[in-house]
């Protein structure tokens, strides 16, 4: 099993957005240092990739394009009234079997999966987890975790990324509805609520049909998503504040230290105070 983690790159933002229209892009060549999402939200732009000379790609409007770090972009032509947006997300990108979020539905190095066409109203959704993040990291203080924050916006965007691909008549755009309460009850609830059986009661469906939504649209089990979301917080509590683990067991709901000390030694293969000791904040 492969999965998604990331690494911090200097002390620069976490993720920046820029904004293109004719007046800004240039022809040729160009070669990203970082992962960015390339979204184009009026007209259109071709480009070839990687100088492959063969294939001309378009990305026109409520379309986006995954850019691998170190990818080479011919752009060839736009539009006049062309716009799009560049979402750079200032981090290394790693697949490993350790730590993360599990990559059952999509990959990077899956050429199919690069162009993503959404319709209107996903399009809003993505803008709308993109400016959600950016005020957020842009109220954290240079010693706060960006990483945290970066890890849930990545999440956040695949999980969305995942739900675009759904087909969405009839009962099966009941179903992707479902899912978007769920995430955002996980979002909200994580830290008190870890039991399947709470996020099925407030949806008002059973556990194993929530399992089944879960698998059909966003290729995870819910309970991987509460424990990934649950996990990931805690790491960074542990690697960048000063809380005592008592105080990480209350904020956390574990019913007691040993608990919470055999949950992040199965999880970790260290325990809690091993791992802050590893990968603690060093000033």
């Amino acid at each position: 099993m492969q999965n998604f983690i990331y690494d911090p790159l200097g002390e620069g933002e976490s993720y920046h957005i820029r904004q293109f229209n004719r007046h800004n892009l240039k022809l040729g060549n160009t070669s990203p240092a970082h992962l960015s999402y390339t979204l184009c939200t009026r007209g259109e732009i071709k480009f070839k990739l990687n100088n492959d000379d063969d294939t001309v790609y378009t990305l026109n409007k409520y379309s986006w394009f995954w850019i691998r770090p170190y990818d080479v972009i011919n752009v060839i032509s736009f539009s006049p009234d062309v716009q799009i947006f560049d979402l750079t997300l200032n981090y290394k990108l790693y697949l490993s079997t350790t730590d993360g979020l599990e990559l059952n539905q999509f990959f990077l190095d899956d050429e199919s999966k690069r162009f993503v066409r959404m319709s209107k109203d996903q399009f809003r959704h993505l803008l709308s987890f993109i400016n959600y993040y950016k005020a957020i990291i842009n109220r954290l203080d240079a010693y706060e975790d960006k990483e945290r924050v970066m890890g849930n916006c990545l999440c956040s965007t695949s999980l969305l990324y995942s739900l675009s691909n759904a087909s969405t008549p009839g009962q099966n755009r009941k179903g992707q509805k479902i899912i978007e309460q769920f995430i955002r009850l996980v979002n909200k609830n994580f830290r008190e609520e870890h039991q399947l059986s709470f996020y099925s009661e407030r949806l008002m469906i059973t556990s194993n049909r929530l399992f089944v939504l879960c698998n059909e649209h966003i290729g995870m089990a819910p309970k991987k998503l509460i424990e990934f979301k649950l996990l990931s917080h805690l790491k960074a509590e542990l690697r960048e504040t000063q809380y005592k683990l008592a105080d990480l067991v209350e904020l956390y709901h574990f019913p007691d230290l040993s608990y919470m000390s055999r949950y992040v030694k199965k999880e970790t293969g260290l325990s809690p105070m091993e791992y802050r000791k590893r990968y603690g904040f060093k000033q």
